[in-house]
């Protein structure tokens, strides 16, 4: 419940911009009322509580909808120190945490919070709430709170969550193609995450979805630019997040070479001969002297099964390489700079050329081309010349399969500027 925030019973002033919340203003202090509401960072109401230090808290299903109201009388519990509430109930290290319950001082330098035996700050307080963060070095446990009342220690057990990261990092997939992530916090895997696409929830057709599991699916036409990111989202903690990058590949043109075979068709010939005894025929050539039989013999040539015939020849494929990423993506004139082409089917590679007007830009030297043992990444070096006209350049790559499209799709440009 990252994000949690607690609003007063009070009259507020709320300013929206373009649909956006961006100011809450206070007319009155939160002694006043006492009363705080608790809102999670879905803007879902998840907690009451009152002068008193009774709670109410609300939870819902992954839909939306209330599944439960929890109770919390502050009577009920012992000494004059109670603590009734805790949220969020995990975070990370310097994640903000609200302590609701009764008997806190009103300065803050007067309360003592430890996470699990490590102290942290009071950063605001008032008699039933106090506001904090999770302090570097903490570990899942329980909150404990000194005033000048006494102490308490709360019920609920905080979890203190680790480093969340993804694998892969990286990924090149062709448009329509999926590829598996997977979310780990501290290295151990886990499903405990929200997946977006370039901070679109799910995903979209236009960059690309991904589902629940962390299967994301490249659109059916490659975006420009050609690279979106892939991002998990902590749901106990929103600003706990990883990201992947994925680079999408448009279908590549494939050519075929077939062998050239040749079939020869024996000649028809016909059998008129008399023989004296059972005999075997065979096509040839005439003999020169013709054959007489003693006596008349009947002749009969059945037709034989049709020839069957079947030829295969090697074929050749050959992919044609294509550039989804260009960096740096920009250079200055008189500038020499390295530039690193990402793509597929580089293997090879005869020359990088820098088009402009679908012709090669003169203005722009390439030298030192250098190609990684995949065929995925090349290096050049380049020198843009002081009187070089600005704007963008397609970069197109030349193998022994042939060359990288001419036309700008957006990952392959690189502009002068």
């Amino acid at each position: 419940m990252k994000g949690t925030r607690a609003r007063y019973a009070l009259p507020i002033r709320v300013t929206f911009i373009a649909g956006a919340l961006l100011l809450l203003t206070q007319r009155a202090s939160a002694q006043q009322s006492g009363i705080f509401y608790v809102y999670d960072d879905l803007n879902r109401l998840i907690g009451v509580i009152d002068q008193q230090g009774n709670a109410a808290t609300y939870t819902y299903d992954a839909t939306g909808n209330l599944l439960r109201v929890d109770r919390f009388d502050a009577a009920q519990q012992r000494g004059p120190v109670r603590i009734t509430l805790v949220t969020p109930t995990a975070g990370k290290v310097g994640t903000q945490v609200q302590i609701f319950g009764t008997g806190f001082s009103a300065t803050p330098a007067q309360n003592s919070v430890t996470f699990a035996g490590a102290g942290a700050s009071v950063t605001d307080a008032a008699p039933t709430r106090l506001v904090t963060k999770v302090p570097s070095g903490a570990a899942t446990g329980r909150i404990s709170v000194t005033a000048p009342l006494g102490s308490a220690t709360s019920t609920v057990v905080f979890r203190v969550l680790g480093q969340l990261t993804i694998t892969p990092t990286t990924a090149s997939i062709f448009v329509n193609r999926s590829a598996q992530f997977q979310a780990l916090e501290a290295g151990t895997p886990t499903t405990n995450v929200r997946w977006a696409v370039n901070a679109l929830p799910g995903g979209d057709t236009t960059v690309g979805t991904v589902t629940a599991d962390g299967v994301y699916t490249a659109p059916a036409t490659a975006p420009t630019p050609s690279i979106v990111t892939v991002t998990a989202i902590h749901k106990d903690d929103s600003t706990l997040t990883a990201s992947a990058a994925v680079t999408i590949s448009p279908p590549q043109p494939v050519f075929l070479t077939a062998r050239a075979i040749s079939v020869g068709v024996a000649e028809v010939r016909t059998v008129n001969q008399s023989v004296a005894a059972t005999v075997s025929v065979a096509v040839a050539e005439p003999p020169a002297t013709p054959f007489v039989a003693a006596s008349a013999v009947s002749l009969q040539v059945a037709e034989g099964p049709p020839a069957a015939f079947a030829a295969a020849g090697l074929t050749a494929v050959a992919v044609a390489p294509v550039v989804t990423a260009v960096t740096p993506a920009s250079g200055a004139r008189g500038e020499t700079l390295t530039l690193t082409l990402s793509g597929s089917g580089f293997g090879g590679a005869t020359a990088v050329t820098l088009l402009l007007n679908n012709a090669t830009d003169t203005t722009i030297t390439v030298a030192n081309l250098v190609v990684n043992a995949d065929g995925t990444q090349v290096t050049v070096d380049i020198t843009i010349d002081a009187g070089a006209p600005l704007g963008a350049r397609v970069v197109q790559i030349t193998t022994p399969t042939g060359s990288s499209t001419a036309a700008g799709t957006g990952g392959n440009l690189f502009t002068v500027q």
